[in-house]
């Protein structure tokens, strides 16, 4: 207990002052506690180094972490850990194994989420990976390993390990977002997986509220992947209604009406570009675009019909270059799809370099405009853009 008032006493209060401290309450009373006993934490106004001021802490104390929740709307952590084994000795660490396990730690959170991320989520990811083998430095003192912990993971993250930032800032890591050189391994979108779920549980469960949403999510995205509430409710603005009591799906989005207007939209496309005098290619299967060629021969537009704004599947996964690649969605689909474009530079930068983005009432007007001609065309595209409205997201 001396050794704790000592801590208390100090006057500079930084994240190593705070390890020190943390380590000494929980040594205080891991003799008190039984042996297989749970305890759980909770770090509120969760950043960086106060996680890993409390992941470190609990492990140096002998504690070892099982499970772990991040919620960055709410800046939480939710931590349990079980009694363990005390840490290695210093002796028997090697700064270079923490290094290599954070490095890999981060590159599986990018790969496994598939789109840049903030460094609050990648660090609690690498942090929770270290904790979990207990691979954290077991310095002379909590301040001077936490000191340690700190160069290691600015260490693990350098451009030479295969990591790139948004954004970046080169006195932060903080600053920007974070993503890999190769990412060919990487999984579908995290923003794509959850307009799925939501979506998937609003046909499943009318009525549900957005804690019942919520909750669900949790199931499907565990650890430092739970959704930013901004995306939760940018895919509620999207696809559901509100009616004072919970959550419905549109009419309109019900599965059996947008799978006919999805062929509906095709003949609407097909009938416009040979309008406009194009040699019309239809598509071999729904995964296919419809082609717009020239009197040449020439491929000029490759459109992509879709019912929802899963850019994942066409920006990442098409390459309709030289043609202009154009994604018709539904006008419902233009705030989510904006949404997703701003929190993701990689897919702005795809989206930008050669792909369109059209509503289906825009095609539909464009069949009906008699005075439309190819050289018009492109104009006409332009006059009814996507934009992204923010008073969507005030409906929660």
């Amino acid at each position: 207990m001396e050794h704790f008032k000592s801590v208390l006493r100090r006057r500079r209060y930084d994240w190593g002052w705070h390890t020190t401290a943390l380590q000494a309450a929980l040594e205080s009373i891991r003799p008190a506690l039984a042996e297989k006993i749970s305890l759980l934490g909770m770090v509120g106004e969760a950043e960086p180094g106060f996680i890993a001021a409390a992941l470190m802490a609990a492990n140096q104390a002998g504690f070892t972490l099982e499970d772990f929740s991040l919620n960055e709307t709410e800046k939480q952590v939710h931590l349990h850990w079980e009694m363990g084994t005390l840490p290695l000795s210093a002796e028997q660490h090697n700064i270079q194994d923490l290094e290599s396990a954070l490095r890999d730690a981060a590159r599986a959170h990018l790969l496994g989420r598939g789109e840049p991320c903030g460094y609050l989520p990648l660090n609690t990811a690498m942090l929770t990976a270290s904790a979990k083998r207990n691979l954290f430095p077991n310095a002379d003192s909590p301040a001077e390993g936490y000191s340690q912990l700190r160069q290691a993971i600015r260490s693990a993250l350098k451009f030479q390990y295969g990591f790139l930032r948004f954004g970046g800032s080169e006195k932060s890591l903080d600053v920007g977002l974070w993503w890999l050189i190769d990412d060919k391994a990487a999984a579908t979108p995290l923003a794509d997986r959850v307009e799925i779920a939501v979506v998937r549980y609003l046909l499943r469960n009318p009525g549900c509220t957005l804690d019942d949403i919520e909750t669900a999510l949790k199931a499907d995205f565990s650890g430092a992947m739970y959704p930013p509430r901004a995306l939760v409710a940018a895919c509620l603005g999207s696809y559901g209604e509100y009616d004072g009591a919970g959550w419905y799906i549109r009419a309109q989005d019900h599965p059996s009406r947008r799978r006919a207007e999805l062929v509906s939209m095709g003949r609407v496309i097909s009938g416009l570009g040979k309008k406009l005098h194009f040699h019309v290619h239809p598509p071999k299967d729904e995964t296919q675009p419809i082609i717009w060629q020239d009197a040449l021969g020439n491929p000029l537009y490759a459109f992509y019909i879709s019912a929802s704004a899963l850019l994942g599947k066409f920006l990442l996964r098409q390459a309709p270059e030289p043609v202009r690649g154009i994604l018709v969605i539904p006008g419902g689909r233009a705030n989510l799809t904006m949404f997703k474009l701003r929190r993701d530079p990689r897919l702005q930068k795809i989206a930008d370099k050669n792909w369109g983005f059209v509503k289906y009432r825009q095609i539909r007007q464009m069949q009906k405009n008699a005075m439309l001609t190819p050289a018009t065309f492109e104009d006409q595209l332009a006059l009814d853009p996507l934009t992204y409205d923010d008073e969507q997201l005030r409906l929660l």
